[in-house]
Protein backbone atom coordinates (compact mmCIF):
# COMPACT_ATOMS: atom_id res chain seq x y z
CA UNK A 1 0.00 0.00 0.00
CA UNK A 2 1.42 3.23 -1.36
CA UNK A 3 0.82 6.82 0.70
CA UNK A 4 -1.46 8.05 -2.02
CA UNK A 5 -3.48 4.69 -1.66
CA UNK A 6 -3.93 5.59 1.83
CA UNK A 7 -4.88 8.93 1.70
CA UNK A 8 -7.27 8.64 -1.32
CA UNK A 9 -9.37 6.08 0.69
CA UNK A 10 -9.02 8.13 3.88
CA UNK A 11 -12.34 9.92 4.95
CA UNK A 12 -12.50 12.23 7.98
CA UNK A 13 -15.45 11.70 10.37
CA UNK A 14 -17.12 14.21 9.16
CA UNK A 15 -16.78 12.84 5.72
CA UNK A 16 -17.63 9.38 6.56
CA UNK A 17 -20.80 10.39 8.56
CA UNK A 18 -22.05 12.11 5.54
CA UNK A 19 -21.58 9.95 3.78
CA UNK A 20 -23.13 6.60 6.07
CA UNK A 21 -26.37 9.48 5.76
CA UNK A 22 -26.35 9.08 2.04
CA UNK A 23 -25.87 5.65 1.93
CA UNK A 24 -28.93 5.48 4.26
CA UNK A 25 -30.96 7.17 2.65
CA UNK A 26 -30.01 5.20 -0.98
CA UNK A 27 -30.71 1.97 1.29
CA UNK A 28 -34.08 3.70 2.68
CA UNK A 29 -35.34 4.26 -1.56
CA UNK A 30 -33.90 0.96 -2.23
CA UNK A 31 -35.54 -1.00 0.78
CA UNK A 32 -39.13 0.64 -0.35
CA UNK A 33 -38.87 -0.24 -3.71
CA UNK A 34 -36.99 -3.53 -3.91
CA UNK A 35 -37.24 -5.42 -0.76
CA UNK A 36 -40.57 -4.31 0.63
CA UNK A 37 -42.94 -5.55 -2.36
CA UNK A 38 -41.18 -8.77 -1.40
CA UNK A 39 -41.21 -8.96 2.17
CA UNK A 40 -45.38 -7.96 1.92
CA UNK A 41 -45.26 -10.94 -0.91
CA UNK A 42 -43.52 -13.15 1.69
CA UNK A 43 -46.48 -12.29 4.36
CA UNK A 44 -48.88 -13.47 1.83
CA UNK A 45 -47.12 -16.93 0.88
CA UNK A 46 -45.85 -15.98 -2.19
CA UNK A 47 -42.07 -15.62 -1.62
CA UNK A 48 -39.69 -17.17 0.57
CA UNK A 49 -38.20 -14.88 3.39
CA UNK A 50 -35.08 -16.41 1.80
CA UNK A 51 -36.21 -14.13 -1.03
CA UNK A 52 -36.27 -11.25 1.29
CA UNK A 53 -33.17 -11.66 2.90
CA UNK A 54 -31.60 -11.81 -0.01
CA UNK A 55 -33.45 -8.49 -1.00
CA UNK A 56 -32.26 -6.57 1.28
CA UNK A 57 -28.67 -8.20 1.58
CA UNK A 58 -28.18 -6.95 -2.16
CA UNK A 59 -29.52 -3.53 -0.78
CA UNK A 60 -26.78 -3.21 1.55
CA UNK A 61 -23.64 -4.48 -0.37
CA UNK A 62 -24.69 -2.25 -3.32
CA UNK A 63 -25.27 1.14 -0.36
CA UNK A 64 -22.07 -0.33 1.80
CA UNK A 65 -21.52 1.69 5.35
CA UNK A 66 -18.32 2.87 5.94
CA UNK A 67 -16.81 2.35 9.93
CA UNK A 68 -15.03 4.90 11.73
CA UNK A 69 -11.71 4.27 12.81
Amino acid sequence: VTQSEVSDDYMSPTQILFYNNQQSQLREAAYKLESDPINFQYQAGVKTKQDWLDARTAIQERYPYKEQV
